[in-house]
């Protein structure tokens, strides 16, 4: 009764278009026997299948995922409907999921039926990996059998059992609650035909091919491929050559197999390699032999061609600044992809900024996102990606990146002393008034206010002012102190008066400046303010005063610290520094 029932429904959907078409290799059938409004338990139907096993409208079936007992234990259940609904007979399929996580390659559920008499059904495929369930409708035609199977694909499953897990489900359906009793019909004996040997010639067995594997096929991947040879009693014919080929002309693929004692054939067509669209022919032909008629078969499969999206926007970004993202997508053979949507976006969660763009002829999709503005992390880095969600023809790829985030660091203060006398009172001054160290990649100021009056024993100054700022598009950022007044006297060196000290420390991506202005008295006297960087002035008793001094910021791609005046003296005893500036900008795209 399987076999016959296989055989059945593998000539019915031998060619068969849909999203999804059984591997089933052996045959594990349920035989429901209902007619709607009676019970069948316990006796055959008109077709004089017997109730083997006892006649249900539902059943279902568990395994382990792979086929291994060390694997999470799957389960999917089917049922046939036992009364017409709408002039239809249903079947049903459900995905009833696993106890515990199962890989990902997987083809989904699939729901399929059709009546004895031939009237198709479309099949349905569903991909699943949350539970689902799924329906197929068979067109009412009358009082008759009516096929359903449900199957679940698993690779490994299939590789240990040859068959993918299903159920099979069957009913005879009337829409009068009655079981009718078959006309018998008669056909005409044909005449004979009188023929010249007196030895007939025995008639070959016609027979059927049904391709029964599956019909999702990716270009560049192996696929299996299976089909069913009966003869025209339902029954396997065994050790027969079937011959596959999937495409046409120059693009033919071929492979060959032959069928074992359920009369399923096997074989592998070997990195699929067909032009892109969505869909691909398959053929099974056998070509006959002196006891078995020749027979074929023909099945559109769904293809699908793998791409590869690859990022090709910039490598930093500035806040405040247009960011041009760009990717290039290609297929399995590296050919360019054109007119296809491919969503770009930079940072993550609630700072992510997107843009859409369409791949052109060479396959790149540019877009902008118009000014960036993306929080300053501990790396100063930012994420990006693309995606090529997919469609019918293309399986879905993206790309990631991660970009430099340019950003600027600084710091000012008004001055900072640290003196120490022999057998005097000393200074340890600390920095005052201080911005501390500024590091942002937004723009702002940062001024903690001024001080109005600074007095020590040795040294008085009054309205020190120090402030960061930092602007966007283009990104700069300037350190600047001023100090409206200083008096520093020190133990053996004249008096020096500094008024109108303003210290200025400015960096940019690609350049840095400084730059120092003040009036200088020294022991009563008006002294001309050098202007060129790290200018020294020499004191009696050894010290020196360094006007305008300048270095190189470290760690930074371009960054510069200014102090207006240094003050040494009393063989490195005393270090007095005034207005004091420094400022970096770093994550710069030419370094």
């Amino acid at each position: 009764m399987c076999d016959d029932a296989l055989s059945r429904f593998a000539g019915v959907n031998g060619g068969l278009m849909g999203k999804r078409l059984f591997a089933l290799f052996g045959c594990v059938i349920l035989a429901v026997t209902a007619v709607v409004g009676l019970s069948a338990t316990g006796h055959a139907d008109h077709d004089g299948w017997p109730p083997n096993p006892p006649p249900s409208a539902s059943s279902e079936f568990s395994w382990h995922w792979n086929g291994d007992d060390a694997e999470p234990l799957c389960k999917i259940e089917g049922s046939i409907s036992e009364e017409v609904i709408d002039e239809k007979v249903v079947v049903t399929g459900s995905f009833l999921g696993c106890d515990g996580e199962r890989e990902e390659d997987v083809e989904g559920l699939n729901v399929s039926g059709f009546h004895r008499d031939g009237e198709r059904a479309e099949f349905y495929g569903k991909t699943c990996w949350d539970p689902c369930s799924w329906s197929v409708e068979i067109p009412y035609r009358g009082a008759g059998r009516y096929y359903g199977i449900v199957t679940f694909d698993d690779n490994g499953y299939l590789a240990n059992h040859g068959v993918d897990p299903h159920v099979s489900l069957s009913a005879y359906v009337t829409n009068t609650g009655s079981k009718p009793t078959p006309t018998p019909t008669q056909t005409p004996l044909p005449v004979p035909t009188p023929t010249p040997t007196p030895t007939p010639t025995p008639e070959k067995i016609a027979t059927t091919t049904a391709y029964t594997g599956r019909i999702r096929v990716v270009n560049g991947k192996d696929f299996p491929v299976v089909a069913a040879l009966r003869d025209v009693d339902g029954s396997p014919v065994s050790g027969r050559t079937l011959n596959f080929a999937l495409g046409s002309g120059n693009t033919r693929q071929t492979c060959t197999g032959t069928t074992d004692s359920q009369g399923a054939a096997r074989c592998v067509i070997n990195s699929v390699d067909q032009p892109v669209s969505p869909k691909a022919a398959l053929t099974v032909a056998f070509s006959g032999d002196g006891r078995y008629k020749p027979s074929n078969t023909s099945q559109q499969l769904q293809l699908q061609t793998p791409t590869t999206l690859e990022y090709r926007g910039p490598t930093h970004l500035a806040n405040g600044e247009p960011v041009k993202l760009a990717a290039k997508l290609t297929d399995f053979r590296t050919r360019p992809i054109a007119g296809k949507s491919v969503r770009m976006n930079v940072g993550s969660g609630s700072a992510q900024q997107s843009c859409v763009g369409v791949t052109n002829t060479q396959g790149t999709a540019r877009c902008n996102i118009s000014s960036a503005d993306q929080p300053l992390t501990d790396s100063a880095t930012v994420p990006a990606q693309a995606r090529f969600s997919g469609d019918d023809t293309y399986l879905a790829s993206e790309d990631a990146a991660t970009l430099k985030l340019q950003y600027f660091t600084g710091r000012a203060y008004g001055a900072s002393a640290n003196v120490t006398l022999p057998l005097l009172l000393g200074i340890d001054l600390p920095a005052q008034p201080d911005t501390s160290a500024v590091r942002t990649a937004h723009s702002g100021t940062t001024a903690p206010g001024c001080t109005a009056t600074l007095s020590t024993p040795l040294l008085t100054s009054e309205s020190l002012c120090p402030k960061v700022t930092t602007t966007l598009n283009p990104g700069v950022i300037t350190s600047s102190s001023t100090v409206e007044s200083v008096r520093v006297g020190l133990p053996g060196s004249p008096v020096i008066e500094i008024s109108g000290l303003t210290a200025t420390a400015t960096s940019r991506c690609g350049s840095t400046s400084g730059s120092t202005t003040m009036k200088l008295v020294i022991g009563g006297k008006t002294v001309s303010v050098p202007t060129a960087p790290n200018s020294t002035i020499g004191l009696p008793g050894g010290g020196q005063l360094v006007i305008n001094e300048q270095h190189d910021a470290e760690d930074a791609d371009y960054g510069i610290e200014v102090t207006g005046a240094r003050l040494t003296g009393m063989a490195n005893l005393a270090d007095i520094v005034l207005a004091s500036t420094s400022s970096a900008a770093h994550n710069c795209p030419s370094r």
